[in-house]
């Protein structure tokens, strides 16, 4: 979760092998040939060990520019990972008041390892539960997680967060939503990068 709505956002192997996106060549007929697709939850899970560590940037949405900050670590000798971030949102035309934003989630493998899940709870008392698209998340490149249950959330609320690794210690996190069934829209963009890996002692903290 990123920010509210409105006052709403609902509001991640190995470092050294993040893989810039692939260049996918044309199948027969110059159609683009389909981009691998993680093989499993548990692939897509073990991949997200290159996220760990402590992540500074910039977001950009319907509520104006943020500077952002995210922590992924592994917990509970690694069948979980936590991701907690803080957004904080200076006075500016389209946030007058300015405002800081923080989330934490747990992600986790689930149903005997066939499920990948995020859930995040955020400082506005929004609960987000989220399941990884296996179809549309590409291997090695991105995580798409559909929103499939909340709690204080608008009726028939849909949403979408996607983790997308554009080059090594760099990774855009995107918000979308989608209130009318006609489609997802962008909410949300924080594009940031590494700054440090995991602190001493572990932890899932940020300011």
């Amino acid at each position: 979760m990123t920010r509210s709505i409105p006052a709403l956002v609902l509001a991640p192997l190995l470092g050294s092998m993040l893989i810039s996106p692939a260049r996918h060549s044309s199948g027969e007929g110059g159609e683009a040939a389909r981009p691998p697709r993680w093989e499993s939850a548990q692939a897509a899970y073990s991949a997200l060990e290159q996220f760990n560590g402590k992540w500074r940037g910039v977001g950009a949405g319907k509520w104006g520019t943020s500077s952002s900050e995210k922590l992924f670590a592994p917990i509970l000798d690694g069948k979980a990972m936590c991701r907690v971030g803080s957004s904080v949102y200076p006075i500016q035309e389209r946030n007058p008041k300015g405002e800081l934003h923080k989330a934490h989630s747990l992600i986790a493998l689930v149903k005997g390892g066939a499920e990948l899940t995020l859930t995040e709870y955020d400082n506005e008392g929004f609960i987000a539960r989220y399941v990884l698209d296996l179809t549309s998340s590409e291997a090695n490149e991105s995580w798409v997680f559909e929103l499939v249950s909340g709690d204080n959330l608008p009726p028939q609320f849909r949403a979408r967060l996607t983790f997308h690794v554009p080059k090594e210690d760099q990774y855009v996190e995107t918000f979308e939503l989608n209130f009318d069934g006609k489609g997802y829209v962008k909410y949300l963009t924080n594009k940031l990068t590494r700054v440090s890996g995991v602190p001493p002692g572990g932890g899932c903290h940020v300011e």
